[in-house]
């Protein structure tokens, strides 16, 4: 078992969430009928804990697990080409919690101590599934899969604005309550708010053309395997097949 992998997965967790994910792993190989608590038992627990329990029984279309894995391949894509961005932990099309799919990624270690490169980073893979889904499926066939992707994005936008002081145009002031303000001040937060994410969009948009093929062998990949690891990841846009079967 790779223990350095496990606890930089695991890092940010409690003990009673510990607790949780032993015992959630140990659920699961009992299932399986192992004796013994394997490292695909602890994954298989730690995405339960961190992406919420599988819901297989959501039966989507076609046309829907295309889009969902375009989506998902833009916002992995985009990580992985993007200077300061959290390192891909996997890449699933399969419905967990509220969401359709998602990527998950290795926890920061210093939280706290975030750079505006950094952030700029989180907003460009925030936008790599928009992105996606307007270069392969068009503008009027965008979904509404983006909703919570462009919501996370614009309060990490209007945080580095009006929080931390990284916009040239207002300089390193702090506003308590930005939603609370008005006129020629509230003008100038949405409109610096805007422009991030219209950037984060342009560049998202650049990467995904730039690496077209990869985008298809990657989303190609997720509708084959529904779930991939960052090795396999690697493996897929190198152009390699994958070895494990489905």
């Amino acid at each position: 078992m790779d223990v350095e992998s496990l606890a930089r997965s695991t890092l940010g967790l409690t003990g009673a969430d510990l607790a949780n994910l032993v015992n959630q792993a140990a659920i699961h190989g009992s299932v399986r009928g192992s004796e013994y608590v394997t490292r695909h038992d602890l994954e298989m627990a730690e995405d339960r804990i961190r992406m919420g329990p599988e819901r297989r029984s959501l039966e989507l279309r076609d046309k829907n697990k295309e889009v969902i894995a375009y989506h998902e391949a833009g916002h992995a894509l985009v990580s992985l080409y993007t200077e300061g961005a959290m390192d891909i932990r996997k890449a699933t099309i399969i419905p967990r919690g509220s969401a359709l799919g998602m990527v998950s990624f290795f926890p920061e270690r210093d939280e706290l101590g975030y750079t505006k490169k950094q952030m700029l980073a989180q907003l460009d893979v925030a936008m790599g599934g928009r992105a996606a889904e307007e270069i392969i499926f068009g503008n009027r066939e965008v979904t509404a899969g983006a909703s919570s992707d462009m919501k996370g994005a614009t309060g990490l936008a209007m945080d580095m604005v009006a929080r931390y002081g990284m916009s040239e145009k207002l300089g390193p002031i702090y506003i308590e309550n930005p939603t609370k303000t008005g006129g020629e001040l509230r003008k100038v937060l949405d409109g610096e708010v805007s422009r991030l994410i219209h950037e984060s969009m342009l560049r998202a948009h650049s990467i995904l053309k730039e690496h077209s093929k990869e985008h298809q062998n990657l989303a190609r990949a997720l509708l084959q395997y529904e779930t991939l690891d960052v090795a396999e990841i690697q493996e897929i846009i190198q152009g390699k097949k994958l070895k494990r079967e489905l």
